[in-house]
C-alpha cells in the first residue's frame, strides 16, 4: 500500500540549505576554471577506462595482481545439480542439506480490507506493518 509521502522546502532543513549552497560553490568554481576540469575530465575517464581494464584481465585470469587484490576463493558446488546427479539419498550422503523454506506474502487489498472490518486488530498492525522507504538522492562527488 502507497502512503502519502511529505516534502517539504529546502529552507526547513539546515543540511539541505548547507548542500545547495556546497553546491552552488562548486558549479561556480568549475565554471571559473573550465580548462582545469576539462584536462581533469580527460584524465579521469583514461583512468577509469585502464581501471576496468585491468579489473577485467586480472579476473579472466583468476590472480591477484597489483592493486587488484583476489580477496577469496572458495568452491562451491552447486546443490541442486549434485541432487539431480546423485538422487536424494546419495547427495545427502555427500552433504547435500536439502531443506524446504515458507514464504508468507500479504495481499495488501485484501489485508487493507480485513483491517478496516476489524480482523486485524490495531495492536497486531502495529506489529506486523513497518514502512518502506527509498529515497533518490544525488550521486557523491568524487575525485580519484
Amino acid at each position: 500500500m502507497k502512503l502519502q509521502i511529505t516534502t517539504v522546502e529546502p529552507e526547513t532543513i539546515e543540511e539541505v540549505v548547507s548542500y545547495q549552497q556546497a553546491i552552488a560553490g562548486w558549479e561556480a568554481f568549475k565554471s571559473a576554471n573550465p580548462e582545469l576540469f576539462q584536462l581533469m575530465e580527460a584524465h579521469i575517464n583514461d583512468l577509469e577506462q585502464k581501471r576496468q581494464a585491468a579489473d577485467k584481465a586480472v579476473r579472466t585470469a583468476d590472480v591477484s595482481c597489483g592493486p587488484i587484490i583476489q580477496k577469496t576463493r572458495n568452491l562451491k558446488v552447486n546443490g541442486d545439480k549434485l541432487l539431480s546427479a546423485l538422487g536424494r539419498e546419495e547427495a545427502i550422503k555427500c552433504g547435500a542439506v536439502i531443506s524446504e523454506t515458507r514464504a508468507v506474502k500479504v495481499d495488501m487489498k485484501r489485508y487493507e480490507i480485513a483491517k478496516a472490518q476489524g480482523l486485524v486488530s490495531d495492536e497486531i498492525a502495529e506489529d506486523v506493518q513497518e514502512v518502506g522507504t527509498t529515497y533518490s538522492v544525488p550521486k557523491e562527488l568524487r575525485l580519484p
